[in-house]
């Protein structure tokens, strides 16, 4: 039986033991799985250095989200007898919340190296003295 008296699945039933031996609420155990993901993409440096490698990082959470989102709503019309549209979109954002931040991050940092004018590194830099010769 689920939390809610009625029957489970397999996957609900895992999800369930997770979440009872990890001090994590159920919705949370969404941040943690795309933090996770996050951390071991942090782990291999030439994938920090790419964009490319990034956007896929968080397409490939992305999909893992939509994948146990179907188990989910599977489960929601095979033992509820309904579908939790709205619950199930929550939770594919909360699964790719953590590693959408930082590709954002990432991609704003990338343009403004590249906008036109000094970088933030060389305005800090002191002016260069003026020679008098133009």
């Amino acid at each position: 039986m689920g939390p809610h008296g009625l029957e489970t699945s397999a996957y609900d039933q895992f999800k369930t033991f997770i979440v009872s031996i990890m001090p994590f609420e159920r919705n949370d155990l969404h941040f943690v799985i795309g933090a996770s993901i996050l951390f071991v993409f942090l782990l291999v440096p030439r994938w920090q250095k790419s964009t490319r490698a990034a956007i896929v990082m968080l397409l490939s959470t992305l999909a893992l989200g939509v994948v146990m989102e179907m188990l989910d709503l599977y489960d929601d019309y095979r033992f509820r007898g309904y579908l939790r549209w709205s619950t199930s979109a929550l939770d594919v954002l909360r699964t790719a919340f953590v590693p959408l931040v930082y590709v954002a991050s990432q991609v704003i940092v990338r343009l403004r190296q590249g906008w036109p004018g000094p970088s933030l590194a060389e305005s800090k830099k002191s002016p260069k003295p003026h020679s008098g010769d133009d």
